[in-house]
């Protein structure tokens, strides 16, 4: 969160949320911090920042979960290069499509018209005992 705030203060008008496919041992993976970090940017009057979620998106599933808790948009890379590497481009638009459609299906299950107007009570996260960083005010 506190590397969000500087961002955010510095002049950035958007982050990317990852751990580099989880080459980073030990660390977080960004689905469980985005709550935070969007609440610390809200808190600080800092809102409507896009966030870029990048951590293992797979599906559709993956996609309502980040946009549910405060993800702009999600970044999807290894499953569109293996659909590029088996199929070419049409592997990627039988990817894509089945990605929206899952969307779609989560979306209508939680009552959601669209993406933007998802009810983020619908995700629960819990960390146990880890503690995001200390809020930067």
């Amino acid at each position: 969160t506190r590397d969000a705030l500087l961002s955010a203060r510095a002049g950035a008008a958007g982050l990317m949320v990852s751990h580099h496919g989880g080459s980073i041992e030990d660390a977080l993976p960004p689905l469980y911090m985005l709550p935070h970090i969007h609440q610390a940017l809200t808190e600080a009057g800092i809102p409507d920042l896009a966030l870029f979620l990048d951590c293992e998106i797979q599906g559709g599933r993956d996609v309502f979960k980040a946009l549910a808790l405060g993800a702009t948009a999600v970044s999807i890379g290894r499953p569109l290069m293996e659909a590029i590497r088996e199929k070419g481009a049409p592997g990627v638009t039988e990817y894509l499509q089945k990605t929206t459609g899952s969307l779609r299906k989560y979306l209508a299950a939680t009552g959601s018209p669209d993406p933007s107007h998802i009810d983020s009570t619908v995700i629960h996260v819990g960390l146990g005992d880890v503690r995001p960083d200390p809020v930067v005010r």
